[in-house]
């Protein structure tokens, strides 16, 4: 966990290690090198895919076809958000229809949904949460801390290619705090239930 002890918002961060990526069965590949991934385990693998997404307790066919979330910013319709000109403690909600190709420019905070796939390039950066209903193809060097989940589509009954964190150097961070203060601002009026991968909201 990067999230550091003593913040007020977040009391009982650090919270214990987790995998350092979960896949399907075979479902992480690297070429060359010493293994990538930290965690506890390193690699942890589901028994399939749908088993490993339902685990998760991420609703996603209520946030992409019953309004569970009301996104603050929806993309393309609206603006990409200013996050210079929005307060340090606003952590908003930004829904992607389709595809999204993201860069330095699109960097910040939140809940970052997309329905489909997204493109990272550059020097993009996010802190908070990132769902993707397709595969995430990353190529540069971003810096995603809080969790990261991909191919929800899965969920819905459809096929999923796997992702590619391509070249570049690249860090997905767990951060319990900063996914805390992310869940806390899209979920403000539901409950936890401690345990899963965001305390499980309901």
């Amino acid at each position: 966990d990067e999230a550091s002890g003593g913040n007020p918002n977040c009391p009982n961060s650090p919270k214990p290690d987790v995998a350092g990526v979960a896949v399907p069965p075979s479902g992480y590949v690297q070429s060359g090198g010493a293994l990538v991934p930290e965690g506890d385990p390193p690699v942890l693998e589901a028994a399939s895919s749908l088993d490993l997404l339902e685990s998760t307790g991420v609703p996603w066919d209520a946030i992409v076809n019953e309004g569970l979330l009301v996104p603050d910013y929806e993309i393309p319709a609206d603006s990409w958000p200013n996050f210079a000109s929005l307060p340090a403690d606003e952590w908003p909600v930004v829904y992607v229809t389709g595809n999204a190709t993201v860069g330095p420019g699109e960097s910040g905070r939140g809940v970052l949904i997309v329905e489909d796939n997204v493109d990272m390039n550059g020097s993009f950066t996010w802190d908070g949460v990132v769902l993707v209903g397709g595969y995430l193809t990353s190529n540069g060097f971003q810096t995603v801390a809080g969790t990261t989940i991909t191919g929800l589509n899965e969920l819905l009954g459809e096929t999923v290619p796997a992702s590619d964190l391509g070249n570049g150097n690249k860090e997905f961070l767990y951060d319990s705090c900063k996914m805390k203060m992310a869940m806390k601002s899209a979920f403000g009026g539901l409950s936890e239930v401690p345990g899963s991968w965001a305390e499980r909201w309901q």
